[in-house]
């Protein structure tokens, strides 16, 4: 049985430490809440800011839009911005438009469509795909000459 001074002495600190080095070393961590986050930083001082690795999505493909055929013959100019979720696949689904000027043109249609060809390296969090919602794009639809 150990006494106060004997579990207070700081011979038995470094034991402690090393179990949380040990299990950390040797089991993946799959979540961290801010509990735990908290409580190692206050351990070990070389721990990182976070043990959650996380890597944001990366556009790797954008078919063009397709000019509303109406606004072009008239020489409408015009903007649409979607927004839509990119699957751990890297494929948009849930396109919605968000905002279309003018409206009536064409313009959001033509944005749906070409959001929905859209490809994306998805993000991560310790290597794993997740679901990331809420992805907003602009379109601009402009006449060159």
């Amino acid at each position: 049985m150990k006494t106060k001074e004997q579990s207070s002495t700081s011979k038995e600190v470094p034991k402690i430490k090393t179990g949380l080095l040990d299990k950390y070393e040797k089991e993946p961590v799959k979540e961290v809440t801010k509990e735990k986050t908290l409580s190692t930083k206050k351990e070990r001082t070389d721990a990182p800011q976070s043990s959650i690795e996380t890597t944001k999505f990366k556009l790797i493909f954008a078919p063009p839009p397709a000019y509303p055929r109406r606004a072009q013959e008239r020489g409408r100019e015009g903007s649409a911005t979607v927004e839509f979720t990119i699957l751990t696949s890297g494929q948009v689904v849930n396109v919605r438009l968000l905002k279309e000027s003018p409206e009536g043109w064409g313009f959001g249609r033509a944005a749906i469509k070409a959001a929905k060809g859209l490809r994306y390296t998805p993000s991560t969090k310790n290597g794993v795909a997740v679901v990331t919602d809420q992805v907003n794009r602009a379109y601009k639809f402009t006449i060159s000459n």
